[in-house]
C-alpha cells in the first residue's frame, strides 16, 4: 500500500485539520482536492505528497462565522471549477487551479444559494455540462446552472432521521441519482 499523503492544515492551525471529503482534479491528475473541517480545502500533489494552494471559502452574507466543514466536493469535467458542498448550506464554486471565487451571486459572496441545512452531497454533470447538482441534511435536492448561479429545479426528496437527510448524490447527465437517512436510493430522469 501507498504512504498516506501528508495533511499540513491548510488554514494554518497547529493541530491538523481533519479532512472529511476528496475529489480528484480530473484535468491534472495525480491532484487530489481535500475538504476539511473548518471549511477549508486544499490541492494536494499526491505523488509529491505536497499541499500546492489552499483555499479558504469566503463566508456566507450575515454570517458570524465560517462556513462549516467542506462536506462535499466535485470537480467538472472540462473546466477548471470545483464546487464545494458546506455545512452552513452553499455551495460555493472555485476555480480549480487557483482557488479562487468564479460566480457573484447578486453582489453576495460566490456561492449557490438555497439549503436550509448543511450541503452534504455535490456532483457536477460528467459530460461536461452547465449543471451542478446539491443535496442537504434538509432532504431537498437542487441543480443549479454554473454558468449563472440559478437554482433550476429543486425537490425534496428523502426525510430527515437523526439530523441526516442526503448523503449522496450522483448526477450521470441525464439523471440524478439520491440516497439518504431514510434508508431510500432515489433515481429521477433529467430533461434536456
Amino acid at each position: 500500500s501507498a504512504p498516506p499523503v501528508g495533511c499540513a492544515p491548510p488554514s494554518g492551525e497547529p493541530v491538523p485539520d481533519v479532512p472529511v471529503s476528496l475529489a480528484w482534479l480530473p484535468r491534472a491528475a495525480p491532484l487530489l482536492l481535500t475538504g476539511f473541517m473548518s471549511s477549508s480545502c486544499a490541492v494536494f500533489d499526491v505523488e509529491r505528497g505536497s499541499v500546492l494552494r489552499s483555499i479558504a471559502p469566503a463566508p456566507a452574507p450575515g454570517a458570524s462565522s465560517g462556513a462549516g466543514a467542506a462536506e462535499a466536493l466535485a470537480c467538472h469535467p472540462s473546466l477548471d471549477l470545483a464546487v464545494a458542498g458546506h455545512a452552513d448550506g452553499f455551495a460555493r464554486i472555485f476555480c480549480a487551479s487557483t482557488g479562487q471565487p468564479v460566480m457573484d451571486l447578486c453582489e453576495a459572496p460566490k456561492m449557490l444559494k438555497g439549503h436550509g441545512a448543511a450541503v452534504s452531497a455535490v456532483a457536477v454533470d460528467p459530460r461536461g455540462g452547465f449543471g451542478v447538482a446539491t443535496g442537504s441534511h434538509d432532504g431537498c435536492v437542487r441543480l443549479f446552472d454554473i454558468r449563472t448561479g440559478l437554482c433550476l429545479w429543486a425537490e425534496r426528496m428523502h426525510q430527515r432521521k437523526s439530523g441526516e437527510a442526503i448523503h449522496c448524490v450522483v448526477h450521470t447527465g441525464d439523471r440524478l441519482v439520491t440516497a439518504g437517512a431514510d434508508s431510500h436510493v432515489v433515481m429521477l430522469g433529467l430533461s434536456e
